[in-house]
């Protein structure tokens, strides 16, 4: 198994003759194996680490440890944290358009529980509310909200600015399903508002934030390093040795990774750490020097240090890059994060918006009166004939019905 992305190719079998078993299509690998006495796992990825930036601070947390659950715990609490701020960021900045809605369309006991039933309330009643301390401030306010599934504008505004989108990449294909079995747990099923599946996780939406996939807004294929070289460019150094742009790929030691103990070694891995036996691969002399470079220039400890500037490198460009393809959809006035969970969605939208640029409204004009064929009604006059019925209808009550 592969450590870095957990892809089994081949599992290797016991001594005994029997034949070696390819998996690497199967999502779930190991519940595809009927004959476990006779098959022995090389590798097992244990996920002990996860880096988190946002896009509002740009700031970067590395969490670490070696309780996979605990792990997830602080991610999302920390996420949680990170989200609560967006939110607030949100709500100012579309405080006027909402402020409007409210005294446009006004408000009821059902948004706001405890009111009188049957009155509409607005803006003046809004900071009534808030002057008589019942709640602390607008935000404090628009968030009590409550709406059902017939949300109204300010409802569906609401879900699309308080659901914050928590990108990762290639994350619905493996990284949620090496996690799901603790994933439901710690952020709770009953929080989950909706999920889309397809086959992969596409979406995985709480009340309060929406875990998408950035592998599915790009070319099936698409490498991470392509991404960041599509929107950001290419690392313009002229030392890749020694270059801290922070848009070239780090390089850690997965394999050497046995155990968590590993990462608290004092020294500078060797390059024999880097090799690849699941790729035959190893690290050029360069990127060794590179590594011994990392590890002095930034005052590296441990290899969890190495480990911790590995992870931030690949999440800080990520959110760069996001934002500038985010900036191309809105050439079409689309919000890459609430119009659609994939590529396809999106350009869907964008092809309705332009295939009907050039079309011509048809004529108004009253069409040509119709008249009705006179050896029709000859022939009808014979079939009535035929049949001995009778025949009242004449050529100029016809045409006055057409």
């Amino acid at each position: 198994m592969d450590v870095e992305t957990g892809k089994v190719e081949c599992i290797r079998c016991s001594d005994k003759d029997y034949d070696s078993i390819n998996i690497l299509s199967h999502e779930n690998h190991a519940l595809y194996i009927t004959n476990v006495e006779n098959t022995i796992f090389t590798n097992e990825h244990i996920p002990v680490s996860v880096s988190v930036a946002d896009s509002l601070t740009e700031e970067v947390r590395c969490f670490v440890s070696d309780d996979p659950k605990e792990l997830l715990k602080d991610m999302f609490q920390y996420i949680k944290e990170v989200a609560a701020k967006i939110q607030q960021y949100n709500v100012s900045k579309y405080e006027s358009l909402l402020r409007k809605i409210i005294n446009v369309h006004g408000l009821t006991d059902a948004e706001v529980p405890g009111l009188d039933l049957g009155k509409t309330y607005k803006m003046d009643d809004v900071h009534a509310w808030i002057q008589n301390g019942e709640f602390a401030c607008f935000f404090d306010f628009h968030s009590k909200l409550t709406f059902g599934k017939k949300r109204s504008d300010y409802g569906k505004l609401k879900q699309c600015i308080g659901q914050v989108p928590v990108f990762g990449f290639n994350s619905g294909r493996y990284d949620i399903d090496l996690i799901k079995a603790d994933l439901f747990a710690v952020i709770g099923t009953d929080n989950i508002t909706s999920v889309i599946k397809n086959p992969s996780y596409m979406c995985i939406a709480t009340s309060d934030m929406k875990m998408l996939d950035i592998s599915n807004y790009v070319p099936a294929g698409t490498s991470y390093a392509k991404y960041l070289s599509t929107y950001l460019g290419e690392c313009k150094c002229n030392d890749k040795i020694r270059c801290v742009c922070g848009l070239g790929k780090g390089i850690f030691p997965y394999e050497y990774i046995t155990s968590f103990d590993v990462l608290s070694q004092t020294e500078v891995p060797p390059k024999s750490a880097f090799d690849s036996a699941l790729r035959s691969t190893s690290i050029s002399d360069e990127d060794c020097v590179r590594v011994q470079f990392v590890w002095e220039h930034y005052g590296m400890k441990s290899i969890k240090d190495l480990l911790i500037w590995y992870n931030n490198l690949d999440v800080v460009p990520f959110i760069k890059a996001i934002k500038a393809q985010r900036e191309l959809f809105k050439r079409f006035e689309l919000d890459m994060f609430t119009d659609g969970v994939s590529l396809p969605g999106l350009s869907e939208k964008a092809m309705y918006q332009t295939c009907f640029n050039n079309l011509q409204q048809p004529s108004k004009e009253p069409a040509e009166a119709f008249d009705f064929p006179a050896s029709r009604l000859s022939g009808y006059k014979t079939q009535d004939a035929d049949a001995d019925r009778e025949c009242n209808m004449t050529l100029e009550h016809l045409n006055d019905l057409l």
